[in-house]
């Protein structure tokens, strides 16, 4: 098992290249959701969720490991004051 998480870490911790259409390459580096929620200020599961609900653009599911670039923004949370005037503002 310790071997397992090892790799997995190796595997998450380096850059994935991505090919476009135009034959074009482009490395992105990946955070897992752990980092992720350290960069937020929120729980790791809140970040899972996030991830599953399609609230972060361009995360990826690599097994059971979720990828998230590390430019990503945190989405806003649909509960606060900003997230009601923006949907009020959108109609």
């Amino acid at each position: 098992m310790l071997l397992q998480t090892s790799l997995w870490r190796d595997i998450i911790e380096m850059y994935i290249v991505v090919e476009f259409h135009t034959e074009a390459h482009m490395e992105l580096e990946w955070i897992t959701p752990l980092q992720a929620s350290e960069k937020w200020g929120i729980t790791e599961r809140q970040v899972q969720s996030m991830c599953s609900n399609g609230k972060i653009r361009g995360v990826v599911r690599l097994s059971k490991v979720w990828l998230i670039p590390k430019d990503a923004q945190r989405p806003i949370d649909g509960r606060t004051k900003v997230a009601k005037e923006l949907k009020m503002m959108r109609g």
